[in-house]
């Protein structure tokens, strides 16, 4: 499958590892930038759980919205 056919769901958490830099992307400078201040990756981990219930709250949005 494509790129056209990818659907992205949990965009806050994928957001969130792209910042941390675990998942590669167009994140990587944000996450180097992220890393050099003390607090980001601190917050980013700590809003991980908060972000994946929220993007399981809204998955049926998401989904209604690649039909």
């Amino acid at each position: 499958m494509g790129d056209a056919t990818k659907v992205d769901y949990y965009k806050g958490v994928d957001g969130n590892l792209q910042l941390l830099g675990v998942r590669g992307g167009d994140g990587m400078p944000a996450a180097v930038i992220c890393y050099f201040m003390i607090v980001c990756p601190l917050i980013t981990v700590v809003s991980l759980p908060v972000d994946a219930a929220l993007d399981t709250v809204l998955l049926p949005v998401d989904y209604v919205n690649t039909l």
